[in-house]
């Protein structure tokens, strides 16, 4: 039988239309003082990566310096993803003046990062910390941190000394969202950059981390580079790194399975202490250094993180564990 064109499947009740961008403002500009931030918006630069955000932004801040701040639904063949390899405009444009700060959020802005004045990116492990250190140390704000599997320990030595419980999740935000639902979170967040703060819906919002972060800064009177020592006074340097490999699913089921059946009491030449299996398999060789291999769930994705007391050091060790596995291309 012919379709009828002008069928309708339902019949919608009489609705009305709501700004939510309006709504979204006037809520920041009660939670902040806009003005006041506003201030210094010459000293930041701000990324848009062509993202959702970007008329937003210049209604908040229209003297800051703005980059990708124009629509184009291919985000110009780059990936919207607030991490380095991805940052070049911001590093670019934080090198044409002097400026303090590069902010950015991914496409949907849900994810927040950002660039030190000489454009060396301070990753979400660090941002999380910063997050944390404000509310707790500085507010003197309590409550529960909830982190993903591949976050920094650097997390729960910090909760340690301030006296804040700690619960870590498979990752997912929706793992934490559930916990911020139920308990009392003062902060939770993962290391793709998605963080939720009490006070904010239970979800990841990388405008309002940004706000918080200004906010931050402003109160203090110190520069992101000053907080970051006084953090890293506490609880010690660090550095991350991740790598992402397409693999054959099926040589991703062999490995999982050979996994779980043993557990390597060594990789290449650094000896496990001790290996955690909430989600992936991480293989710590003390409480400052690990690596973890974890399937992706929706792609032929494995990925491979670590931690240790530098970036360099990270990568050496994802290299290892890459050749230790046979995951070479």
């Amino acid at each position: 039988p012919e379709i009828d064109e002008n069928a309708r499947l339902v019949d919608y009740p009489e609705f009305n239309e709501v700004n939510l961008s309006a709504i979204y403002y006037n809520y920041l500009r009660r939670r902040f003082n806009i003005d006041k931030l506003a201030e210094s918006q010459n000293d930041y630069v701000f990324d848009a990566m062509y993202g959702s955000i970007q008329n937003f932004i210049l209604r908040l801040f229209p003297g800051m310096r703005m980059v990708r701040i124009d629509a184009n639904p291919t985000f110009h063949g780059t990936l919207p993803e607030p991490i380095e390899k991805n940052l070049d405009p911001l590093k670019n444009a934080l090198a044409e003046g002097k400026y303090k700060l590069g902010l950015a959020v991914d496409g949907d802005a849900d994810r927040i990062g950002l660039m030190d004045r000489n454009g060396k990116v301070i990753d979400a492990h660090h941002i999380m910390l910063i997050l944390i250190w404000h509310m707790a140390k500085v507010k003197g704000q309590k409550g529960k941190v909830v982190t993903g599997f591949s976050s920094t320990q650097k997390i729960k030595m910090l909760c340690k000394k301030l006296g804040l419980d700690l619960e870590i999740v498979k990752i997912g935000f929706k793992h934490a969202a559930a916990i911020m639902l139920r308990d009392d979170v003062l902060v939770a967040g993962e290391e793709a950059g998605g963080i939720a703060t009490r006070g904010h819906i239970p979800e990841r919002d990388g405008l309002w981390n940004i706000m918080l972060i200004l906010e931050m800064l402003t109160e203090e009177e110190k520069t992101i580079e000053e907080i970051l020592a006084e953090i890293a006074a506490e609880v010690g340097e660090f550095g991350y790194f991740r790598s992402d490999l397409h693999i054959d699913r099926k040589f991703i089921r062999r490995l999982v399975t050979r996994l779980n059946n043993q557990l390597p009491v060594n990789i290449g030449d650094r000896k496990v202490a001790y290996t955690e299996t909430l989600d992936g398999f991480k293989f710590y060789f003390n409480d400052d250094e690990w690596v973890m291999v974890r399937p992706s769930g929706t792609e032929p994705l494995l990925r491979v993180y670590a931690e240790s007391h530098n970036n360099a050091k990270a990568r050496e060790l994802v290299d290892l564990a890459i050749k230790f596995f046979g995951l070479q291309n």
